[in-house]
């Protein structure tokens, strides 16, 4: 499990309440720590080192990723028609395919921004991403059904799945 947190304008919310006025737009960052991900590649890597290896001779085929961030808001906020999306501390190494609102949702999906051939490419992504990759959702505004004085919460997802099947460039399957 990777954990992850909600920050609103930058702060966790965990030792105050994050105050913001009628009229405001509220930013909202969905930050998932990914050191679980870099440590688990490094344990992958070893094994192939016991047999000497070399991370660019693993071939990946059938290869995927996908990544995908929601946030729900509650009933007395709603998105503006077109709030700005921003992917952060990826390092250029991931990419906001998509995003889509539905209600009171926003989904937005996300992937690896390189060609994936080898072990080597996908080291070399996830390597140099920063340890908590960052989605923000800039465009939250409070409606006419809000209360002054009020707290409101606001809740968030974050999962996803990269698949490949790995060869040896000898032709030895390593999955």
């Amino acid at each position: 499990a990777l954990c992850g947190d909600i920050l609103v304008n930058g702060n966790t919310e965990h030792d105050a309440v994050y105050v913001a006025g009628q009229d405001a737009t509220v930013p909202f960052t969905g930050k998932l720590d990914v050191t679980p991900v870099k440590n688990q590649l490094k344990t992958i890597e070893a094994k192939f080192n016991q047999n000497n290896i070399d991370p660019k001779d693993i071939e990946l085929t059938n290869y995927s990723s996908l990544f995908t961030a929601t946030l729900t808001l509650p009933n007395e906020m709603d998105f503006v028609a077109s709030p700005k999306v921003t992917l952060k501390n990826d390092n250029g190494k991931y990419k906001i395919t998509d995003w889509k609102i539905n209600g009171k949702t926003i989904t937005v999906n996300m992937t690896v921004n390189a060609t994936v051939s080898t072990f080597k490419d996908l080291k070399d992504a996830v390597e140099q991403m920063g340890n908590a990759l960052e989605a923000e959702v800039n465009g939250a505004k409070f409606n006419a059904s809000a209360l002054a004085n009020t707290n409101y919460t606001v809740y968030g997802t974050m999962n996803g799945e990269l698949k490949a099947k790995a060869t040896h460039k000898s032709g030895t399957s390593l999955t």
